[in-house]
């Protein structure tokens, strides 16, 4: 998703495949920083951007997810979650997500097949604050769960039965920002930018280079 190119309540996917998973924003704002990046600001109450439920988006034996996050407040944070429906009972979700402030100071990637059962793969605990810019990832490479924060790896787990979407499994709730579940929804409060996806795992060399490229423009 191109952050600094959306019209209206859109953001272009520029990934340049056949479906482009565009994103619809509700409720997030825009906010320039004083680098001059233009970053989504979410209220931890209701703002989401939607993605839409693309095939691209499922059935990945291998990918990434990177971001620069910037939370308000000292708890759990949906980053992004893929889930096939509002019912936990009779429905797939999985979640990448960050815990900041006191306590477990770590990313988890949350990954339920209804069929299969339930895995959690979480990073070391490190140290992860509110109120300050971090890039972070997570990347399968059909071997390992691999984490990182600023460029540095933070854990690596051994996969399980379940760590994926898997095509045709219905998954109709993408969301950067917002998992959505029986009724009650998991929000970011505070700002994202920058978030990608890729259907390969990136090494540590690359993605440390994306952080390194970027940091000007977050003060860090």
């Amino acid at each position: 998703l191109d952050w600094a190119n959306w019209h209206s309540n859109t953001i272009l996917d520029y990934s340049g495949q056949a479906i482009p998973n565009n994103g619809t924003i509700t409720g997030a704002t825009s906010t320039r920083l004083s680098g001059g990046l233009w970053v989504l600001d979410f209220d931890g109450t209701d703002d989401k951007v939607d993605v839409g439920d693309s095939v691209t988006l499922t059935g990945l034996n291998t990918f990434t997810i990177e971001a620069w996050i910037n939370a308000d407040t000292a708890v759990t944070h949906t980053i992004f979650a893929f889930s096939s429906g509002n019912a936990f009972a009779t429905n797939d979700e999985f979640r990448f997500e960050a815990t900041l402030g006191a306590g477990e100071k770590q990313l988890t990637w949350y990954a339920r097949a209804v069929a299969i059962g339930t895995v959690i793969y979480s990073s070391n605990i490190n140290a992860l604050n509110n109120g300050a810019w971090y890039h972070v990832a997570i990347s399968n490479d059909s071997t390992n769960i691999n984490f990182l924060v600023n460029g540095s790896g933070v854990g690596s787990t051994a996969l399980g039965a379940v760590y994926a979407p898997t095509q045709g499994s219905g998954l109709d709730e993408n969301n950067v920002g917002m998992l959505l579940r029986d009724g009650i929804a998991q929000l970011f409060n505070g700002k994202i930018a920058l978030l990608r996806g890729y259907n390969i795992a990136l090494s540590q060399t690359i993605l440390q280079s994306h952080r390194n490229q970027e940091r000007h423009l977050f003060g860090v």
